[in-house]
């Protein structure tokens, strides 16, 4: 297998995760949960080659918590476990 480069939309979440913290937020979006265990699979893999993070928007940023979830989400991606 060849490697993989992946690329990560913080907007991909549900509107009840992040009603107003991305400019486009994604009605059925995926949960938390469910966006953690996409990058821990990727990281599984052994097969990210590149990784880039999108839609992290410092001026909708309530409190820092899209910022927090980028960092949280390349963390999956890199072999951390959330639970």
């Amino acid at each position: 297998m060849r490697p993989s480069s992946t690329s990560v939309s913080t907007s991909t979440r549900s509107i009840r995760c992040s009603p107003r913290v991305v400019g486009t937020p994604v009605r059925g979006g995926l949960s938390y949960r469910e966006a953690h265990l996409a990058l821990e699979l990727v990281s599984e893999s052994g097969l990210l080659d590149s990784l880039d993070v999108v839609e992290v928007n410092p001026v909708l940023d309530r409190e820092n918590e899209t910022a927090e979830l980028a960092v949280e989400l390349v963390a999956s991606a890199l072999g951390a476990r959330i639970i």
